[in-house]
């Protein structure tokens, strides 16, 4: 089995476990860990139906600042304004 789909499978077995433990905090972490194991399966469900291409090229969502074309990460994006680069977003919101 992949990866992804043992991570999927893992995430639902302790959504479950949280929701059988009956208290607040861990029906939200229930909630959460099914959720996320939803969406781990399905993205396996994905890569399945294109056998042989690169699950990244598949799942790998890429955007670029919608001003430089910049290609954007985690550790360049300014999540105030959304498809901005971190510079972009600074200087626009900067001005407002």
């Amino acid at each position: 089995m992949s990866k992804l789909f043992n991570n999927a499978v893992e995430s639902i077995v302790v959504g479950i476990e949280d929701y059988r433990q009956n208290s607040r905090p861990r029906a939200l972490s229930a909630v959460r860990n099914f959720y996320t194991g939803t969406l781990l399966l399905a993205k396996e469900i994905l890569v399945r139906k294109v056998p042989g291409a690169d699950p990244d090229e598949i799942l790998g969502a890429k955007y670029t600042c919608s001003i430089c074309d910049e290609q954007l990460t985690p550790d360049n994006v300014d999540i105030d304004n959304h498809g901005l680069c971190s510079y972009h977003g600074y200087v626009l919101s900067k001005d407002d």
